[in-house]
Formats: C-alpha cells, sequence, structure tokens
C-alpha cells in the first residue's frame, strides 16, 4: 500500500527528531563521561579573591569548571575569604532563569563548600532557607545567608536541586507557582560581618478564604517590604474568596530594636472583610516592642486574637519561648 505523501512526510519527520535525539542523549553521555575527566582538585582551582562589604557575581554554567563532590561532578565558582578572626557571613541573591512565564523559571540553589588554608575541606553548608523577592525592575530571586566557619580561607560555590522549602514566585495578578531548584544559574554573592537574625511571620488558617497573620510591620521606624498580609494579598490577587496565606521572613540586625508587630484577620476578598467587620468577626492588634535578637537565631512572630482583647508577640522558634513582652491592646485596630 502505497502512503499518502503527507504521512509519509510526517514518517520521515519523525524518524529525525529520534535520530536528533538519540544523538543529544550520546553527546550528553559523551560530555557527562569527559566531565568526569575535567574535574579540578582543589590543589590547581583558581580563587578570586572575596573582599569584606563587596558583592561578587557569580554564574555558574555549562562552560564552569567541574570537581568531583560526593562522587558526582559539579560545575562551580571558587573565592578565597580574606584572613580575619571576626565572625563572617556569605549573604546571597539567585535570580530566576530558564523561560518567560513563571511557569518555566528554577533558580540556582547554592551550597558552599569550605576550605581551610591548605585547601582541606572543613564542611558544605547550605541557608536553611532561601526566602523570595520581586523587584520592579529585576525581577524575582532567592535570598538566604551562610555562616562562614572560622577556619576557613576559601569556598567552592556549587549548585543542587535539593531546596531547603518551596521556592514560591509570583507574577501577574492571581499567577503564582513553585519552581525547582537548578544546578545552574547566576547570584550575587557578599561577604558581610553583620549579625543578624531571622523573623519569621506565622498564622492560623480559618478556613480557605479566612486567616489570623501575625507580622513584623517595622523595625526601628522602617517599614518591613516583605509582610505576612501583603504578600498573602498578593498570592491571593485574582483568586476570587481563596485565601492563599504566606508566612515570609527576613534578617533583622542583632542588637537592640524598637519593632512594631501586628496580628490581623485577613481575607481573600475584600468583601468578605467588610462582611466579617460588621459581624464583629475582623479584629486585629498593633504593638511597639522592645527586641533584641541574638546573632544566628530564628525568632517567630505570634499572637491571639479575640474579641475582647488581642495580643502580640515575638518568640524564639527553637525554644517556643517568648523574647518580649506581649503587646495587647482592647481597642481593634485596622489591618495595615
Amino acid at each position: 500500500m502505497t502512503l499518502p505523501l503527507r504521512a509519509l512526510s510526517a514518517a520521515l519527520i519523525s524518524l529525525s527528531l529520534l535520530a536528533g535525539c538519540a544523538t543529544t542523549v550520546i553527546e550528553e553521555s559523551d560530555r557527562e563521561a569527559q566531565a568526569h575527566q575535567e574535574t579540578v582538585t582543589p590543589e590547581a582551582m583558581q580563587f578570586t579573591g572575596l573582599t569584606l562589604g563587596n558583592t561578587a557575581t557569580v554564574k555558574i554554567d555549562a562552560t564552569s569548571p567541574n570537581f568531583l563532590f560526593d562522587g558526582t561532578p559539579r560545575r562551580f565558582a571558587s573565592f578565597s575569604l580574606p584572613d580575619d578572626a571576626a565572625r563572617r557571613y556569605l549573604d546571597y541573591a539567585s535570580a530566576t532563569h530558564g523561560g518567560i512565564t513563571i511557569y518555566q523559571l528554577k533558580t540556582l540553589v547554592p551550597v558552599f563548600t569550605f576550605l581551610d588554608d591548605d585547601r582541606n575541606m572543613i564542611e558544605t553548608r547550605s541557608s536553611g532557607r532561601m526566602e523570595s523577592r520581586r523587584q520592579r525592575f529585576e525581577g524575582n530571586r532567592f535570598e538566604g545567608r551562610v555562616a562562614v566557619p572560622e577556619r576557613a580561607r576559601y569556598v567552592i560555590v556549587h549548585g543542587t536541586e535539593e531546596a531547603p522549602g518551596p521556592l514560591i514566585v509570583h507574577g501577574d495578578a492571581g499567577h503564582s507557582a513553585s519552581i525547582p531548584g537548578s544546578r545552574l544559574g547566576e547570584l550575587r554573592l557578599t561577604l558581610s560581618n553583620v549579625a543578624m537574625a531571622t523573623v519569621i511571620d506565622s498564622g492560623e488558617i480559618e478556613d480557605g478564604s479566612k486567616a489570623r497573620l501575625f507580622y513584623l510591620a517595622s523595625v526601628d521606624g522602617i517599614r518591613v517590604s516583605n509582610t505576612a498580609v501583603g504578600e498573602s494579598r498578593r498570592a491571593s490577587a485574582g483568586q476570587g474568596f481563596r485565601l492563599s496565606a504566606q508566612f515570609p521572613s527576613r534578617l533583622v540586625p542583632a542588637k537592640p530594636l524598637k519593632v512594631v508587630v501586628v496580628g490581623t484577620h485577613a481575607t481573600g476578598a475584600p468583601v468578605h472583610e467588610i462582611a466579617s467587620r460588621m459581624a464583629g468577626t475582623f479584629w486585629s492588634v498593633e504593638a511597639e516592642l522592645d527586641f533584641t535578637p541574638e546573632a544566628d537565631k530564628v525568632y517567630v512572630v505570634k499572637g491571639k486574637l479575640e474579641k475582647d482583647a488581642s495580643t502580640v508577640w515575638i518568640e524564639d522558634a527553637v525554644s517556643g519561648q517568648p523574647v518580649t513582652i506581649m503587646g495587647r491592646s482592647s481597642n481593634q485596630l485596622p489591618s495595615r
């Protein structure tokens, strides 16, 4: 039987595509085998100097050199660190890449392997959280921090697909996506000696359209840009009554601070908030507190919302013990 010309053309195209895929697989296997042969040892690495307070752009791609990490070749960038006994940190901001829409994006999840003076491995560290940020002209990025070991003189920056938590990006109103981690990508890396602590917002979900949010609103008079109420509104935009509650975190200086913390109900739709206020079931509280966080510790904003009196405070994330007084209010305030 003679195949129609269109069917024959389609079959030839399919065969060509299959051959191309097979060639690609072979080429990738060849590149992988070659990568094993071209790994660089720490003794042969070239290190770029990273000085205190300066920011370096780190780009890890298919042209970057390889080193063996747990028996697996990893593309990397490498830096030397100043000999300084003071406590040091690496702050990073990892850019998203890989597509036009947010559903195609991915981001480099950095891992840091530290070496001593003799280029012997001390340990490998990664950030416990990667916090999402969205800048108007820069797009989405993820920020994190790792402490530098005392004896570290060199650091190898490489990537992993294993993120420390969901990597959520926000696009236009009503569009959010959880994106994968990547071994490749670009980030900004800064060496710092400023001790910081982490403060995480919290909340309680009442139902799919309403929640109680407790968040850090300002630090020493400076407004916090990423709050539970603001990020929840952004994530819930365009979804009707549905509320997608978000609990972001941020770094704060490890020193005595004056902070404003807020507890408030939040709803997915403004009309739901209006109805709740009319029914007397929408409550909020705001308090200024003295807060002295310790370096490298994690804290959580907590609270209780009740009809007659509400409270907010900050507690140690590990012990669950309050580290501030409880700010109280019997006058329900409008949410911020």
